[in-house]
């Protein structure tokens, strides 16, 4: 492991501490999080992924996790289907391998 590697694993929390007052004003104003992290990624003072932007946020700036709202959900009004709906094999047998078994001596 190199001596730059255990300083620059942890900078991206740092780099969202750092911006953190920025960002709840960002937030308030009601920009989405994609466009405060390409605003800070512009500008050079982010240089994590979008992922762990998104992390940093719960975690440091307050940021509840979002849920979505178009998600389908079973009800009694949406339930889920029976199975026996849908495509079924019909007719036919399984066709089961039989294995011949030949004594080595009639091989030869």
């Amino acid at each position: 492991m190199s001596e730059n590697a255990g300083k620059s694993r942890y900078i991206g929390r740092v780099e969202v501490f750092a911006a953190r007052e920025e960002i709840k004003g960002l937030l308030e104003a009601g920009y989405s999080y994609t466009m405060i992290f390409e605003k800070l990624t512009k500008e050079k003072r982010l240089s994590i992924s979008y992922r762990q932007f998104c992390r940093c946020l719960v975690q440091y700036c307050g940021v509840k996790v979002r849920v979505q709202k178009n998600s389908p959900t079973v009800t009694e009004s949406n339930p889920r289907p029976s199975p026996g709906i849908g495509p079924q094999i019909v007719g036919g047998k399984r066709n089961i391998f039989q294995k011949n078994i030949v004594p080595d001596e009639e091989l030869f």
